[in-house]
């Protein structure tokens, strides 16, 4: 490397952009070198960095005019391009290098992978093929073999090339290219997809087979296959073998197992199948006990119970699979994994025994637990028996004052076991932990019957004790998280969002759990922008997954190409991520407005343009709302991030109170429902896109918006929902339509259009008066901000999503119609002139009179309530324990919650300043 390229790269390392892009200027404004192309690459690296990508970009392409070969400036290339998500430029990189220079494999490699990285499967073909025929080789014919299979997965029904995979491939046996399971794993393939079960058993069966080198890798596929082909003696003979020769805690084995011995329906068979697990058992070492033989046990006593002909659940089958349970308790009670283990099997008995026979059960566990406080096993069984205790549905039979000295107990034992046994180091969890959220469920519990606010302060208490001394459980933040949104203390659940530091793939699967606050809490909008920045970086640079399929191709990973390109059209269509682009910019479309209130100089044409900019900057497509896009959405979200120990039956979440746009998108909504929802949501940006862009706007092409506008409404309110969420988009339709019919009034008169007009605003005006309403009597009715049935965050959230959401549309409206008017003075103007702004002119008073005596009613809501002792019931004034700080949370959520209210209070009067604002200024017409 030259000593002018290294000084660049030296700058770029130490973050000196500036003195980069000089020395890249220099060396430019000298006669060119071998060095120049690469030293522009690096000028537009550098441009890049320093947020200049338009011009980083123009100097980026020019390099891409010429073909090249040199693998330094093809890969600093290569980087910039990702950096700025246009990866697909290196195809034309390449296409430009190979016939520049069509004697380089290299290159010719290069284009092909490039393809490949871009999903291009036809022309992915045609580069393969020249390829073959220009540099012949061993890996070339894998890797067409391998197109072809990518275009049979993106496209089963193609038969053509479901029969060409299959020529290949077994061309390729004759030729004994198929050398290692890598290569035999696309032979597998083709034959799966086309349901040839009996032709790849042969296979495995024979030579081939042997090139899994791991006997059970092979054994596991016989087994699938014989299992398939309905071989069920011979599939159970492969898993036997795996567990007795090698793997014997193989738990997917035992099941497969299981399963083939059921499907011979031959009661000998089973008396066999108890006979093999005794002597799986019988070899195992005292010392290193493993869990899947016992466990395989209990599993066959549980199908006994519950397949085929059910033995009797009060027969000798059903004591044997409780004293095995008893059994099990006894050697592996002190295991993290016990409740995972018998989840399936207390669920079972839950549902088919007696309260009284299940608390014998559980007192007879409670006896294998150790006395001993000074055992360091003690917690950690303990812990599990209450985990059983609660799985059992036992714990939602407990009054309060059971509950509470149950977790006084549990504290007092937690708190002695973290003094006396301290971790050595810090782990994810403490053993007893869980304990601390058993903690957390009993107060649930008890909040869904009472809805005691104070009990939700306990358990935040509880919650940050065990924080402070566990710190690396992210339970404790997913907890807090959640109930400090439910009090309405958004800053303290966003430091521990902040805490779970969730990065690349989570923004995909654990975004939602703050997404709908973000956009619907005012003291959350600041971080907003933020967590929009962060999780739109993760989805643009999704496309660095297409470099693992370049290496995939490049190590002979076969196996794994078609894994990352699933995962690939996966994340591309994450519903996920279209709610984030949606609700993106409809949150700017309204903060945007909030953020720049009109002063004395601005006009209402400054204001028209700021919206419409920001509006119109975005890129209609991502608001498509058609079924060929909603069908292809993949609902990645990760419902199963908490821990429960719950029962089947019985547990009531808070969060399934919510209902309708108060919450967005609702984790236990049917995807159906999700899909409509989304669609609701995009079609307002539609309809915000068109009246934004179209000067005049095409009236027949809002028409038919407000039309497939309506049909999404009526599907949506026909969904049993909050009668608040169903006035608010009736309301929203209405204040859209308004704007349709004064427009086309105003095109052409006549009295009916005059008429619909006046309907119009009557019933805008009586559906906001009957939102204000709904809103009024729920922040009076509240015990902190929200009813003693819906939290601080949910009314916080309904004044945002009902009120300020959709007032703030219909202040661009006003604005628009007002412009569109002639002004007050203007001497050509028609009597209907006069009546359409008079009516409008009654209804944006109206709505700011609204707009006051909500904030109104909120300044007289008194937060000094909220404390340990504002329930109407007083059994609780003080906390569990003394040494708990709970009165110290409740401060600060009662500080949280006032500064909630006092930037949502900011709002509602920005509102009055804009709707002032859109009817007292006039202009040309901008509509």
């Amino acid at each position: 490397m030259s000593n002018k390229l290294s000084g660049i790269y030296s700058a770029l390392d130490s973050g000196n952009n500036k003195q980069a892009l000089k020395l890249c200027n220099a060396i430019l404004t000298k006669k060119k070198d071998e060095n120049t192309n690469i030293v522009k690459v690096l000028k537009a690296i550098t441009l890049g960095k320093l947020g200049e990508t338009e011009e980083a970009i123009k100097c980026a392409d020019e390099v891409t005019l010429t073909g090249h070969y040199n693998e330094t400036l093809l890969s600093n290339l290569n980087y910039f391009y990702k950096s700025v998500q246009q990866g697909y430029k290196m195809t034309h990189v390449y296409e430009v290098s190979t016939k520049a220079y069509p004697n380089n494999e290299n290159l010719a490699e290069g284009l092909f992978l490039a393809y490949a990285k871009v999903r291009d499967y036809k022309k992915q073909q045609q580069t393969i093929l020249d390829l073959q025929k220009n540099f012949p080789s061993h890996q070339h014919s894998l890797w067409y073999l391998m197109t072809i299979l990518s275009m049979v997965h993106e496209n089963p029904s193609n038969q053509l090339f479901v029969g060409l995979s299959q020529k290949l491939a077994e061309k390729l046996v004759e030729e004994g290219k198929i050398k290692t399971s890598e290569h035999l794993h696309m032979y597998e393939t083709v034959l799966d997809i086309q349901g040839k079960t009996s032709e790849h058993l042969n296979i495995i069966k024979g030579k081939l087979g042997e090139l899994y080198g791991v006997p059970t890798e092979r054994l596991k596929i016989l087994g699938i296959l014989n299992q398939k082909l309905g071989n069920h003696q011979e599939a159970a003979n492969n898993y036997s073998e795996i567990l007795s020769k090698y793997e014997p805690d193989e738990w997917s084995c035992y099941m497969g197992y299981f399963d083939n011995i059921w499907a011979l329906n031959d009661i000998s068979k089973i008396d066999d199948a108890k006979q093999f697990i005794q002597n799986i058992q019988s070899q195992q070492n005292s010392k290193h006990l493993l869990r899947g033989p016992l466990l395989a046990e209990i599993e066959i006593y549980y199908r006994l119970l519950t397949t085929n002909n059910p033995a009797s659940l009060d027969g000798p089958v059903s004591n044997k699979f409780i004293e095995l349970i008893l059994k099990y308790f006894t050697k592996f009670g002190t295991k993290p994994v016990l409740y995972s283990d018998l989840k399936k099997y207390l669920q079972f008995i839950e549902t088919k025994k007696s309260v009284e026979q299940r608390k014998e059960i559980m007192d007879r566990i409670h006896k294998l637990v150790s006395l001993d406080r000074d055992n360091p096993n003690r917690i950690s069984q303990l812990s599990n028996y209450h985990k059983l205790y609660r799985v059992l549905g036992l714990q939602l039979e407990m009054t309060l004052e059971e509950s509470i000295k149950t977790i006084k107990d549990i504290i007092e034992e937690y708190q002695y076991n973290t003094k006396k046994f301290p971790l050595p180091i810090e782990s994810e969890r403490y053993p007893g932990d869980d304990l601390i959220l058993i903690c957390h469920f009993l107060l649930m519990d008890q909040y869904e019957k009472t809805k005691q606010v104070s009990l939700l302060l306990e358990s935040s208490a509880i919650l940050e004790l065990a924080h402070s001394i566990s710190t690396k459980n992210y339970q404790f933040n997913l907890n807090l998280l959640s109930l400090y949104f439910e009090l309405g203390a958004h800053q303290m659940a966003n430091d521990h969002f902040k805490i779970l530091n969730i990065k690349n793939i989570q923004w995909d699967t654990l975004g939602h759990l703050v997404m709908d606050q973000y956009v619907r809490e005012p003291t959350c909008f600041t971080n907003t922008i933020n967590f929009f920045e962060k999780s739109a970086k993760f989805y643009n640079e999704n496309e660095s997954t297409a470099d693992y399929v370049a290496a995939c191709y490049q190590n002979g990973c076969y196996s794994k190409i078609l894994e990352i390109q699933k995962f690939q059209v996966k994340v591309a269509n994450s519903f996920q991520k279209s709610v984030y682009e949606t609700e993106r910019q409809l949150f700017n479309f309204m903060l945007i407005r909030h953020k720049n209130l009109p002063s004395a100089n601005f006009t209402a044409a400054q204001l028209v343009q700021i919206c419409k900019s920001q509006i119109s900057s975005t890129d209609p497509i991502n608001f498509d709302c058609s079924n060929e896009v909603l069908n292809a959405f993949s609902f990645n979200q990760d419902k199963t991030i908490f821990d429960q120990f719950n029962p089947t039956n019985g547990i009531k979440e808070i969060e399934k109170e919510i209902q309708g746009v108060t919450s967005l998108y609702l984790e236990n909504s049917e995807e159906s429902t999700l899909l409509l929802q989304l669609t609701y949501r995009r079609q307002i940006l539609n309809i915000l896109y068109l009246i934004s862009t179209q000067s005049p706007i095409d009236l027949n092409q809002l028409n038919q918006l407000l039309i497939a506008f309506e049909s999404t409404i009526n599907h949506l309110n026909s969904i049993k929902s909050n009668s608040i969420d169903n006035l608010t988009r009736i309301s929203t339709l209405n204040n859209f339509k308004l704007l349709n019919s004064i427009l086309s009034l105003l095109k052409e008169f006549n009295e009916e259009k005059l008429k619909l007009v006046k309907e119009l605003f009557e019933l805008v005006n009586k559906e906001i008066s009957g939102i204000v309403k709904v809103l009024s009597d729920n922040i009076r009715e509240s015990v902190i901000l929200g009813n003693s049935l819906n939290s601080a965050s949910r009314s916080s959230r309904m004044v945002v999503s009902s009120f300020i959401e959709p007032i703030t549309w219909f202040s661009f409206i006003a604005l628009l119609v007002n412009s569109a008017l002639p002004g007050k003075r203007a001497k050509k103007k028609e009597e209907y002139h006069t009546i359409i702004r008079s009516d409008l002119e009654s209804l944006v008073k109206q709505l700011s009179d609204d707009s006051s005596n909500l904030s109104n009613i909120i300044t007289e809501k008194s937060f000094s309530k909220l404390s340990l002792n504002e329930d109407d019931n007083k059994n609780n004034e003080s906390t569990i324990l003394e040494t708990l700080n709970t009165k110290s949370v409740a401060k600060n959520v009662s500080e949280n919650s006032i500064k909630s209210v006092t930037e949502l209070q900011q709002y509602l009067n920005s509102m009055k300043t804009l709707l002032t604002f859109s009817i007292n200024n006039t202009n040309n017409p901008t509509a």
